[in-house]
């Protein structure tokens, strides 16, 4: 790696000026100085045009791109990958914020052998104190591993000529699409990654109620079976299982089978304490409408 290399950071954006403030602040607050932003706006309808405008004409770090209609989030997202001129790159949602030490930590622990690098993060809620993510422990990670959860986080930095070689996002893709461009980077770049244990990253949860979301198009299980079947080249037996069984857990069609068979390939009891759990829910589900329609019948209210 040559000293003290050009990151370029795109910012995928519609409609949030106010959230996006927030993180291009967290940008410009980086302790590492040498990057660029690419703010994608992806057909906004808001003053996000003339405020960013205004902006990179006042700081030469700062490049625009827009759509003129709305693409997706991934289109936005490739408007910036493929004009990106560092030698490493990564993203940032238009809702979320970098902590200080994001750039220069990442590159830090950055090596040629890793398919990218990513980091811990805080998951904060309205009113709630951040939780950590991830346990706080230094990883060393295998595409194994990213076959059956993604394990990367939701923001990676790697070098920007493997993320176009491998086209950047696939914009068809309707949910679950930064696991799909992990799945993608690992499995053609070695199969290894590493995941730093501080937390660098904020990840908010203060999206309007009812709000539109990309990433929340379609249901999760249909999420990870489409992942699978994009995919499924780089899917063993037991990676395939594994995955797919969880998408009928989701939709709460875990079987004996499952059960068993995940408990063998994961070696604990998580697989069993799960169809327990379904089951009971299932019972509750049954046992409800009778037991409110029982009270009715008695004349008793119902809540």
């Amino acid at each position: 790696m040559r000293p003290n290399p050009l990151v370029s950071i795109y910012i995928p954006t519609h409609n949030r000026v106010e959230r996006l403030e927030r993180a291009l602040r967290s940008v410009l607050n980086q302790t590492y100085e040498n990057y660029e932003i690419l703010i994608c706006d992806d057909g906004s309808t808001d003053r996000t045009s003339a405020w960013v405008s205004e902006l990179a004409e006042d700081n030469p770090k700062i490049r625009y791109f827009r759509n003129p209609a709305p693409r997706g989030a991934c289109s936005a997202r490739n408007l910036g990958i493929f004009a990106a001129r560092g030698e490493f790159i990564t993203g940032l949602d238009d809702d979320d914020e970098f902590l200080p030490e994001r750039l220069e930590r990442l590159l830090h622990v950055w090596d040629d052998k890793y398919a990218f690098v990513c980091s811990n993060f805080w998951s904060k809620r309205p009113g709630q104190e951040p939780q950590l993510y991830y346990p706080p422990e230094d990883c060393l990670l295998t595409l194994q591993q990213l076959l059956i959860k993604n394990v990367a986080s939701n923001q990676v930095l790697t070098q920007t000529s493997r993320l176009q070689s491998i086209g950047g996002f696939k914009e068809d893709v309707r949910r679950l699409q930064d696991w799909d461009t992990w799945l993608r980077l690992c499995s053609r770049y070695g199969g290894y990654f590493y995941r730093q244990r501080t937390p660098l990253y904020v990840l908010h949860h203060d999206h309007e109620i009812g709000a539109l979301r990309v990433s929340r198009s379609i249901p999760l299980d249909v999420a990870l079976e489409e992942l699978h079947e994009r995919n499924k080249d780089m899917y063993d037996e037991k990676s395939s299982y594994i995955l797919t069984s969880y998408a009928r857990l989701v939709r709460q069609e875990f079987s004996l089978k499952d059960m068993w068979k995940n408990t063998l390939y994961k070696k604990d009891t998580t697989p069993l304490r799960a169809y327990v759990r379904q089951h009971m829910n299932k019972c509750q589900n049954r046992v409800r409408p009778i037991l409110h329609q029982t009270l009715k019948n008695l004349g008793l209210k119902v809540d």
